[in-house]
Formats: C-alpha cells, structure tokens, sequence
C-alpha cells in the first residue's frame, strides 16, 4: 500500500489493497480488524495491483491509475462492478503512478512515465473518458521532472501542483539528492516549464522566506521523506504571504462606508429579511457582520427566545454593534470575535449561517465554509448574497481575486456537505441571492 485518501466530508478513508486486487472503504473512526464498509473486487473492476488512488468527496468519486489508464469508481460503489469512466488510449499519453483531483475547477492531475518521454504532469478536464489528449502536459529538460517519485498533491485555491521527484539515477536506494527536490507547478502551466518554486537539498527557494537548513534531504531520497515534504509544501502553499482578508479597511471607514444611507438602502433588507423565513427561536450567525445592519433585524425577528451570533474579525465593528443593540433595547445579540479561518461560534446548532457581500473578503473560501459547516445543526442552512461578478458594474471588476462566480461557491459548498436549494431574484443583475442546505 502506497497511499491513503481521507474523506473529510463523509468521515471515509479509501486505500488501495494491491494483493486483493481491491479498493477497501473504512468508516473514519475504524480500529483493530474492523471490516471495511465498502470492497470494489472482482474482474469487472479492471483493477490490477492498485497501489494509488485519490478521492473526490464534493462529486462523489475514486480516482485510480492503472498504467496506460484512470479508472474512476463512484464513491459508493460495492462489489465487482465495472467503473464509470476510463480514460484509456495512445492520445492520453497516460503512463500513470500517481494522480490528484481538483474538484474546484474541475481537473484530474495525472503523474508518471510517458514512454519514450521520460516523466510527465498531464493535465485532464475531470470528467475526461477514452481516448481524449490532455489539456496540458508538463514536462521536459527544464522541468526537471525526471521521475515522480509517488503521490503528489494539488492546492485549488491557488491553482498549486506540487510534485517530488526523486532524480534520474538508476540506483533505487541511493539517488543522487542533487536531483532530488518538491517543486511546484501551476494547473495552467503546459509544456516544458520549470516549477515556479522548489525545495531542494543544495537550494531551498520558496517565496524567499524558507531556510535551507529547514528542508535538507538525506543523501537517500526516499520517497516517503519526499512525501512527508511535499505535504508540509501543501501547507506553506496554503499559508504562505497570503492575506488572511482582502479589501480589508481600517475600522473608522468600514463604519463609514458601512452606514452610508445609499448602502443601506441598497441591502433590501426589507426584501431580504422574508426570504429567509426566520422565527422566533432560531439562531443565526450573521458572518461578517460589519456594522450590524442585518445584525439588529434579524435579532427583532427570532426574538424572544432566539440568539443573533453577530460574527467579525473587527473588534471596534463589533463594539459599536453592541452599542447600537444597547441603544435600541435588543438583547439577544453577541458579538462574536471570528477568525480568518474558522468563525469560531459558541455553539453547534445554528439554524442559518448569512453572508452579504462578505465570501469574496475571505481568503481560503472552501476552509472557511468547512468550518462553518461544523457549527450548523443538520436541518440549517446558508444563504449567501455575492456580487455578480460578470455585471460590467461590479465594484471589484478591476480585483479577479474578490470576484466569485456561482460555479465555484457551488463547488466550495459541496465540499462543506451544503447545496443550493433556493435562488431568490431580489437585486437584479449585481448580486445574486442563494440558500444552500444539506441533501
């Protein structure tokens, strides 16, 4: 066995059984000689000693190479069944050992030996099957990628491929750590490109800020170190530079920009606010809260017994939203000090999470949702007001990284187990308006 996917969404892990000719399927919580939930085995699988795969939890699906082909398998399937994809054929230029998915926008990541091509990053639409040619290939004397050494992973949010390679000597045990490096490529990248980052004993660049001291390899480039490494490359991908908040403000102007009166009659609050279809008792979290203009109604709505979670990063927003709660009588409103990544809810059972032009600040969108997630009961729901990003008049038309397109919530969601149940037409052309909840 070389290689294990964990299923965050369904609390699953997936391995290969080489031997068995099988893939077995765990719950999350297994131990000792617990027996899998689920065994793919038998001829018509077209399994052969599967030593890899990979899982895609939001569209329900296992990934495994198999050589000179991808078998994709649904989640759920049992048994000697067929699968419902094969991406097989001379045009694929498959030589698969290792392989990711990025159900974000839709790619499957294929590594391994190209014949006569040496080692190869081939990059397919998700749903390809037969014999179709890869949308990217990446490979060649400047990538360095002389051999994959095993699994390699794939960073959505940042379009991030990162890969180890082990080197091109012909010893198996003892390669030359000159030639051994994690290096990362971009999902758009094609052709024979260098990773726009690597980690290497000799050299260690990413970003200027990682020591070489901190990443030196062992004169044995196992692929287990290699492995270890490319994930810890996984997470300073994911953290490194980047903005926790984008468009973010000093708390004077966001109050001032905020309670603009021409905002606020833009909210529609009045419109709004009987869509979501609250009563007294829920409790809601408002995320992003800001200056509280959505805060204080919905806590006059499920007022008495219900709880408004008035949800910031700003402590000054969320002081003067308890001042304007103190003023205007309203006590079932806490303020709630968040973070970039997880809103940090005193409590598990809320019954609507509501963001208003709020998603698109955030950095790591899909994390953060998860997060999320794990704070609303299992009847609740989230309802989520984003700008249109292909409206010409959209405030942030000259900023891509705040513009989100419904594809791409659709699939963030997905992945926190939430999907779109209703599309309410309140602003026109700017702003669209979901509520997504669990199937």
């Amino acid at each position: 066995m070389h290689s294990i996917a964990y299923d965050e969404i369904h609390d699953e892990f997936v391995v290969p059984q080489q031997f068995g000719q099988a893939i077995l399927t765990f719950r999350g919580g297994a131990d000792g000689e617990e027996v899998p939930v689920r065994v793919i085995q038998g001829s018509l699988t077209q399994l052969r000693n599967p030593d890899r795969l990979a899982i895609d939890p939001v569209h329900n699906e296992i990934f495994v190479p198999q050589g000179n082909a991808v078998l994709v398998f649904p989640r759920e399937a049992k048994g000697n069944v067929a699968p419902i994809r094969v991406l097989k054929g001379p045009d694929t230029q498959l030589g698969a050992s290792a392989l990711a998915v990025d159900p974000v926008h839709d790619l499957l990541i294929v590594g391994g030996n190209v014949r006569g091509r040496g080692s190869r990053l081939l990059i397919f639409n998700r749903t390809d099957e037969g014999n179709v040619k890869p949308k990217g290939v990446i490979g060649g004397p400047n990538s360095g990628l002389t051999q994959i050494s095993g699994p390699f992973a794939v960073y959505p949010p940042k379009n991030a491929i990162v890969v180890s390679v082990r080197g091109s000597s012909s010893e198996s045990n003892e390669m030359s750590s000159d030639e051994c490096f994690v290096g990362v490529w971009s999902t758009q990248d094609n052709g024979d490109v260098p990773p726009r980052w690597t980690i290497a004993r000799l050299k260690a660049k990413f970003l200027g800020s990682v020591k070489r001291k901190h990443f030196m390899f062992h004169q044995n480039c196992h692929s287990r170190t290699l492995f270890q490494i490319t994930m810890g490359l996984v997470m300073l991908v994911a953290v490194a530079e980047a903005p926790a908040q984008l468009g973010s403000r000093e708390t004077k102007e966001w109050i001032q920009n905020l309670d603009r009166p021409e905002r606020i009659a833009g909210l529609k609050i009045d419109k709004v606010l009987p869509l979501l279809k609250l009563k007294p008792g829920d409790k809601v979290a408002d995320i992003g809260a800001g200056a509280g203009a959505f805060s204080l109604p919905f806590a006059k709505e499920v007022a008495p017994s219900g709880k408004v979670y008035a949800v910031d990063i700003d402590a000054g927003l969320l002081d003067y939203i308890a001042q304007k709660a103190k003023k205007e009588n309203i006590a079932n409103i806490q303020t709630v000090k968040g973070e970039f990544s997880d809103p940090k809810l005193p409590t598990r059972d809320v019954d609507l999470a509501f963001f208003h032009d709020v998603l698109h600040h955030i950095e790591n969108r899909q994390a953060y949702l998860k997060a999320l997630a794990s704070y609303i009961k299992p009847t609740g729901r989230i309802a989520l007001i984003e700008m249109n990003r292909d409206d010409p008049k959209t405030p942030h038309r000259n900023n891509p990284d705040m513009l989100l397109s419904k594809d791409e919530v659709r699939n963030w969601m997905a992945a926190a187990g939430f999907y779109p149940e209703e599309e309410f037409d309140v602003f026109g052309s700017p702003k669209w308006f979901i509520i997504y909840t669990r199937h």
